[in-house]
């Protein structure tokens, strides 16, 4: 059992490692958006001729910013809210994570297998964008192998919550006390 623990945590860190170089690549795609679309706001509004594709361009790189999704989990940064979770105790908890992260990784695999019929589709038809004629099937790609290795990470996630018995301790909590203004 010491030795899964350890093999775990060495998962965990290569994926912590992989989150931020993905987080890393997802922030160049934003700021090539974010410039594409100023240069296409002001060229359109000053000189009355957009850049060509500027669309299909930001559409790509939203693309490209699909496997921050994965560096949001492996960082801790996606959204948890524990208002009816917390009050369940450590197995409510781990039971409540247990569905919720199967049924996560079930949809994004499922999103990835979908990503990759739809990308050979793509393939086999010679889909382009329409103004830059550029392959779709690469962006698709990259799209399925982000969901794929997001389904994973989840599964990598759940393994660490029935590992570590530290997860879900509950804490003495602060007690909160009335303003005493007004009270004789």
């Amino acid at each position: 059992m010491k030795g899964l623990v350890i093999s775990v945590k060495r998962v965990l860190r290569v994926t912590e490692i992989t989150g931020n170089i993905l987080i890393v690549f997802s922030v160049a795609a934003l700021l090539v958006m974010l410039f594409i679309t100023i240069v296409d706001v002001i060229m359109r509004n000053i000189f009355n001729s957009p850049v060509v594709g500027a669309i299909e361009i930001a559409r790509m790189m939203m693309i490209c910013m699909c496997p921050s999704f994965v560096a949001a989990m492996v960082n801790k940064r996606h959204i948890s809210v524990g208002m009816f979770v917390d009050k369940l105790g450590r197995n409510g908890q781990i039971a409540f994570d247990t569905v919720s992260y199967l049924a996560s990784s079930a949809i994004c695999g499922f999103i990835s297998y979908q990503g990759f019929v739809d990308m050979l589709r793509r393939i086999t038809r010679g889909d382009v964008y329409t103004m830059l004629r550029i392959p779709v099937w690469p962006f698709m790609m990259l799209f399925a192998v982000a969901m794929g290795v997001f389904s994973i990470v989840i599964i990598i996630y759940l393994v660490d919550i029935y590992l570590d018995k530290t997860k879900y301790l509950k804490h003495d909590a602060i007690p909160i006390v009335p303003d005493q203004k007004g009270v004789s």
